[in-house]
């Protein structure tokens, strides 16, 4: 099918096919237009927490999908286990998220 390129080319020959602009690659353009527009915010966004301590609320659900982008295009899927990945690593990440929100400092773990 001319203008069509299947999941065959990434999948390794295996024909789904499954069009270019298909769901399957949508998303991370999405989560990075989002990550992109927080970054160039003037304010920092304040997390809320519950009574556990975990984020909630609309802030919790902006910190998961930025938290999501930033991961997947900062760490390797190679990486089996979080204390892994260097420690040079994770303090980039960390200052990432302190740009764009307010977190409680015990979030870093």
């Amino acid at each position: 099918m001319a203008g069509m390129k299947g999941v065959a080319d990434i999948v390794g020959g295996v024909n789904m096919d499954v069009p270019e602009s298909s769901n399957a690659t949508r998303g991370v353009n999405i989560g990075a237009r989002q990550n992109k527009k927080l970054k160039t915010m003037k304010e920092r966004i304040v997390v809320q927490y519950n009574v556990l301590g975990v984020p909630a609320g609309d802030e919790a659900t902006e910190l998961a999908s930025y938290l999501e982008v930033l991961a997947s295009s900062s760490v390797s899927i190679l990486f089996s286990d979080w204390r892994k990945v260097l420690a040079e690593t994770n303090e980039h990440l960390w200052e990432s998220i302190q740009d764009c929100f307010i977190v409680h400092p015990k979030s870093k773990k």
